[in-house]
């Protein structure tokens, strides 16, 4: 994969502070190849192991948001932390790294393949602080009550239908003190192509509704902070985040490794096979203008504490 750069910048309001901060970052992906190793290569369906790489390479692209919102909640040396819906564990191998072998990082998720590969061919390769679980985080966290330093979810929330219900098992098992760290999207829809398309907002829209009809919200990052509150937490930080790259980065390819799943739109009634067909026609048209870019979805990273008393 040829290493290019991207343009992302965040907006960063704090509650403590009173500031904004708009900022410019160039992003050089280099991690993906050394978490998807030989080693990874196991004996999965094919459909399985092209989604483990997607994912690999989505946390690729939004590693710097990623290590941002491990950095906001303040994981450490030690600590003992909770990463919840972890599919396939981009993200709990980070929070491996920062509590290191006397910390514990819990990996649940309600997916056996995934907590499978974790315990197969991820934590007995160097991960010995990880510990993989299956588990119906809308049900329970089955983890001991106020035992937890920190509780991390990404791009997870807005696929459940009870989040509230989540985030109040959160509450529970954090100790006193302990923060909960989100990242979630919010406005999908304003997800952009420059030069600006038609045909691609109403795909955009289309998936807004797919997730929508589900049980799902796309737009959950926003009310995050809102529903912490209610749950007892103390909000701490909300930073939103707006990541632009052009028809070169890896945020352009990211999306299109997405596209292939647009099928699932036609099969629910949501565009038609000429829609689908403009809009492949349209990103073809984008992706040979070297001026066009991509605007994501906005992202926000919510912290929350649990309080002392």
């Amino acid at each position: 994969m040829a290493r290019k750069a991207f343009l992302f910048f965040y907006i960063q309001y704090s509650q403590d502070k009173h500031f904004i901060i708009f900022s410019f970052h160039s992003l050089i992906p280099s991690f993906y190849h050394s978490i998807i190793s030989p080693m990874d290569q196991y004996v999965l369906r094919d459909q399985d192991q092209r989604e483990i790489d997607r994912l690999g390479f989505q946390h690729d692209v939004w590693r710097t948001e990623s290590l941002r919102l491990l950095d906001l909640a303040g994981i450490g040396v030690g600590q003992k932390v909770a990463d919840l819906g972890c599919g396939p564990g981009f993200l709990s191998r980070e929070v491996a790294d920062l509590v290191g072998k006397n910390g514990e990082i819990h990996a649940l998720d309600s997916s056996e393949r995934f907590i499978g590969y974790l315990e197969k061919y991820v934590r007995p390769n160097g991960f010995e602080q990880l510990f993989p679980q299956q588990a119906d985080i809308t049900q329970s966290i089955p983890i001991a009550p106020n035992t937890l330093d920190a509780i991390v979810m990404r791009w997870v929330l807005m696929f459940v239908d009870k989040p509230d219900q989540v985030i109040q098992h959160a509450y529970t098992a954090l100790k006193p003190g302990g923060t909960f760290a989100v990242m979630e999207y919010f406005n999908f829809c304003e997800i952009k192509l420059w030069p600006s398309s038609a045909i691609f907002e109403e795909v955009y829209k289309a998936v807004h509704q797919l997730l929508g009809s589900f049980g799902g919200d796309a737009d959950l990052g926003g009310k995050v902070a809102g529903k912490m509150k209610q749950a007892g937490f103390q909000v701490q930080e909300v930073v939103p985040i707006y990541k632009v790259g052009k028809t070169n980065s890896p945020l352009w390819q990211w999306l299109e490794r997405t596209s292939v799943n647009h099928q699932n739109l036609i099969n629910a009634n949501l565009i038609s096979e000429a829609q689908l067909a403009a809009y492949h026609a349209e990103w073809h048209q984008h992706a040979q203008n070297p001026h066009a870019f991509l605007q994501a979805p906005p992202v926000m990273i919510t912290i929350g504490k649990k309080p002392l008393y």
